[in-house]
Order: structure tokens, then sequence, then C-alpha cells
């Protein structure tokens, strides 16, 4: 580190930075994340990022304080990525927005319906949560590969066959490298990664392990050991948030498709409540694909809890609660959850 150090205080004196705050808010930085800094150039790289991501990051929590919301933004492991970096771990609308031939969607975001009170026995707490049950894993972390959609419909998957085979984690890089409709490290979507894995079975992550964190890309296409292959058969948009909470209880975790606000790359604690307008078809920062895995309400405020593909390091051990009912960056719009072959589904499934 005192080799940097040279580069260091050249970078601060040419940036009027004030260097023994900043020293030590960087230092603490690298050794949390676990930045291995390759050459000064990259060091460079880095403490510039690191500067830039500490002045948006301040102007976002002013504009959190104005208009009265009450989660917290904070340092994440993004704060020496540049803005270059952060495109490339969110994806194109095009895939995001994608619509099933299968599936009859409306071409505008449909108004959300809830059905009559009677139609289901809800959770008598007025809560549900995957992760008490034990069923669900660590949380994964995509690295720099724009892969959540392989991810999201995993984690859609990983809980059910859990539940019926007490199995393991399955293998996100296999879809990355074989589901040639689509785009690897830059981008896909989930419904056709459903797809493919309906076809050709998915393996165990121990028998086709995830390397394209580091890679940044795809790799060539290996066939998944048979004896290990896991299969679902078909999958369902869910289209209220009735039939969200109903299908999360009762068959798993369903997956979600969203606009990217700029906050949620600092998001540290709390209920998401983002501004809409950082969130839409036109003032977004990409899409991205994550996995629902129970709801919950706190001080009247009922929130989705969402499970994410960028490491436990991020929001609250991985995961966000994300605010309930008021469809925040399109995210009750698109709802799917796939089917285990073989295993009985909601006598409604098809309606």
């Amino acid at each position: 580190m005192r080799f940097y150090l040279i580069f260091f205080f050249f970078f601060v004196a040419t940036n009027g930075l004030s260097a023994a705050s900043l020293k030590e808010k960087f230092e603490r930085f690298l050794e949390k994340n676990n930045v291995t800094l390759t050459d000064a150039a990259d060091f460079l790289k880095k403490l510039k990022n690191y500067v830039n991501r500490s002045g948006q990051l301040d102007k976002l929590r002013e504009k959190l304080k104005a208009r009265g919301a009450k989660y917290t933004l904070d340092e994440t492991r993004f704060m020496d990525w540049s803005d270059e970096d952060l495109r490339k771990i969110v994806i194109n609308e095009v895939f995001v927005f994608d619509v099933p031939p299968t599936t009859e969607e409306p071409s505008v975001i449909p108004k959300l319906r809830w059905f009559p009170s009677g139609r289901r026995k809800r959770s008598s707490s007025g809560s549900f949560d995957w992760r008490t049950s034990g069923l669900v894993g660590p949380v994964k972390d995509q690295g720099a590969c724009g892969s959540c959609w392989a991810f999201g419909a995993i984690g859609a998957i990983e809980v059910q066959w859990k539940k019926h085979y007490n199995t393991g984690t399955f293998s996100e890089q296999q879809i990355v490298d074989c589901d040639k409709s689509n785009n690897a490290c830059n981008g896909g979507s989930f419904v056709t990664a459903f797809d493919y894995i309906i076809k050709n079975g998915l393996a165990v992550s121990a028998d086709y392990p995830y390397v394209s964190g580091q890679t940044k890309s795809g790799g060539g296409c290996q066939v998944p050991p048979k004896s290990t292959t896991v299969t679902i058969d078909r999958y369902k948009w869910l289209q209220s948030i009735d039939q969200m909470e109903y299908y999360l209880e009762t068959v798993g975790p369903f997956v979600i498709k969203i606009y990217v606000p700029m906050d949620l790359f600092y998001y540290s604690s709390g209920i998401f409540v983002p501004d809409n307008s950082t969130c839409s078809p036109s003032n977004n920062q990409g899409g991205h694909i994550l996995t629902v895995v129970g709801y919950g309400s706190e001080n009247g405020q009922a929130f989705w809890i969402v499970r994410n593909s960028w490491g436990d390091r991020w929001g609250e051990g991985g995961y966000i609660r994300f605010a309930k009912g008021e469809n925040h960056c399109v995210i009750e719009a698109y709802p799917y959850i796939p089917a285990i072959k073989g295993v009985l589904m909601p006598t409604d499934w098809n309606s």
C-alpha cells in the first residue's frame, strides 16, 4: 500500500481533496471488500471511481432526506466501479420486458387486481418468509457479469426442488453458457431461461460451477450429467398481488423484473420506497431480475422480501425489502413462477 501512497497524494493534490479523510475511507473500503490492486493505474482508477461514487452517494442521500424516505443508502461493494462497470451488471430492457409467445400479456403495465377476500386463507401473521424454512441457500453473487436473468430463474426453482427432493443448488453457469436465445453476460430473459430448462434440464452447481463473475463472459456449453438434472415443465405469469402471495406461500418463490434506480446500487437497509421517476421506462439505469422469497409489513408499510444476486455484503445480507402494493419500478407487473415437473400445482394454475 505504501507504494500507492505516492499516487494517492498526487491524485488528492490535483483534485483539491482532503487527504487524511479520503485516505482513511478508501483504505477501509478496500479492506472491507477485499479489493485487489494490480498496479498503479488500477489504484488510480479505483480511487477516482471511489471519489465519484462518494459524491453521488452524498447527492442521493440529500434527495432521500428531502422526500422523507426512510430507507438508508451507504457505501457498497460498487464504490470503486465506474458507470460502465455498473451498466454491465444490469441488462437491456429488450431482455427485461420481453413477452413470451405462449402468454397473452398487455401492451401496458396491468392494473393490479385483488381476488375476493374469501378466495384463500391468508397467513395469519400478515407475513411470510421462505428463509425461515431452511430451504433458502446462501445469497449468490453474479460478479461482473450481466447474468441476473440466470440467477433469478434458478432462484425461483431451488426452494421448490429442495422442498420436494431435499437436494442442492443449481447451475447458473449452464444457462449462461448453453441458452443461446440469451446473451450470456450481456443480458438475457428468465422466460427463455425457463424454456431452456424445460427442454434441457439443469445441472447442480457442483457439477457445473459458476465462473462468469470472474471471466465476464460465457463459455463453451457442457452437457450436464443426467443423474443430477433438475426439470420444470411450465411457468405462470402471476396477475395480481393476491396470486403473488398465494403462489409464494403454497408453491415457492417467484421471479420479478424491475427498472433499476441509481439508489439500488447503494441500498443498505430499510423498506425501499423509490422515487418512481428514477425507475421509469424513460429514466432508469437498466433492467434487473430478482427473486421474491417473502412479504411482511413494518409501521404500516407493506413490503416484499427480495433476494438479489449481488452477494451478501449488499443490502440486508443480500436482500432488500421492497415496498409492496404500488408497483414501484414495475416490480409487480411481471412476476413469474415455474412448476417442478411432476409436482401438482394449485387448481387455478391455468386461469
